[in-house]
């Protein structure tokens, strides 16, 4: 599955999303923590969303079967994201703002919204945003997530090439330890394939 992180690499030119597509791109994370010519993202401290372009955009992408994904994005671009997008949308790797409020995390309503539409959610493991980069705190985060309702929304977005992990949990071999450590605090399995692969697989076959 194809995906770019940054709309800056449309270079605030509507064709790229059909070179995009072409090229068999089916993910576009429309900012970063910064702005660009979409909107602006959650690291700016800004209170507008997307840009006149970046609301051109969202519909072309729609248009042309990419997903907005709006993991980086500020809240207000997430809500003008929201009422723009024909269907779905993703927030590859973002966690809870009630387990811990930074700016890059996501709020129930801002969860719940994604699930009515039929989305998808990533967990990520950056330490900043969990609030400690445990496994009981990810935990905290799924169960809070699970909560919401959200038991085929939650999967993994990680972030492996985005964020430093401890030293103890290496890189993505981590992902077998963490599925472990779910097992002993006795989540179902159901439950659990549906986290580590079947949200994922069916989400992407429904499109």
């Amino acid at each position: 599955i194809l995906a770019v992180e940054g709309g800056s690499a449309l270079a605030g030119r509507l064709e790229h999303i059909r070179d995009l597509a072409e090229l068999g791109v089916r993910i576009l994370t429309l900012t970063w923590n910064g702005e660009n010519e979409l909107g602006f993202g959650s690291g700016c401290g800004e209170t507008a969303g997307l840009k006149p372009f970046g609301r051109l955009a969202v519909k072309e992408l729609t248009q042309r079967g990419i997903l907005p994904d709006v993991s980086h994005l500020n809240e207000r671009g997430f809500w003008d994201v929201a009422e723009l997008a024909e269907g779905p949308f993703i927030a590859s790797h973002s966690v809870s703002a009630a387990i811990w409020p930074h700016p890059r995390n996501l709020k129930d309503d801002q969860f719940s919204l994604i699930r009515d539409r039929g989305g998808l959610v990533g967990l990520n493991l950056c330490g900043s945003q969990l609030g400690k980069q445990s496994f009981e705190q990810l935990e905290r985060h799924l169960e809070h997530y699970l909560s919401l309702g959200g038991e085929r929304t939650v999967a993994f977005g990680c972030d492996f090439d985005g964020t430093d992990l401890p030293e103890e949990w290496g890189g993505i071999q981590v992902m077998e330890r963490l599925y472990e450590y779910l097992c002993r605090k006795n989540y179902d399995a159901d439950c659990l394939d549906r986290l580590f692969f079947g949200n994922c697989n069916d989400f992407f076959h429904r499109l």
